[in-house]
């Protein structure tokens, strides 16, 4: 039998870096999500000047993946999820 899962499982947190500090003392693995203002970036800039993108920005500047995958037992997603409970603040919009 075949098993799909995504990788990470994506938030957006105003205390993006201390949400990612905190986790990695516990062994959690975080990035900040990918897809975010390509724009703001030295390549982009150089070439065609910074861009301003309401959304992209967002997940730029909050964006961050939690650990997922299919190996995952009940107790690590619980783990996983009570460490972050413990440092994030949500960012809403």
């Amino acid at each position: 039998s075949r098993f799909i899962s995504s990788f990470a499982y994506g938030t957006l947190v105003e205390n993006r870096m201390e949400v990612f500090k905190y986790l990695k003392k516990f062994k959690i693995e975080t990035r900040p999500l990918i897809c975010g203002n390509i724009g703001r970036h030295p390549f982009w800039i150089n070439k065609k000047g910074e861009i301003k993108l309401k959304n992209a920005d967002i997940v730029h500047d909050y964006g961050l993946y939690l650990p997922n995958n299919f190996n995952l037992k009940e107790e690590d997603i619980n783990y996983i999820c009570k460490k972050f409970q413990d440092v994030a603040i949500p960012k809403f919009f």
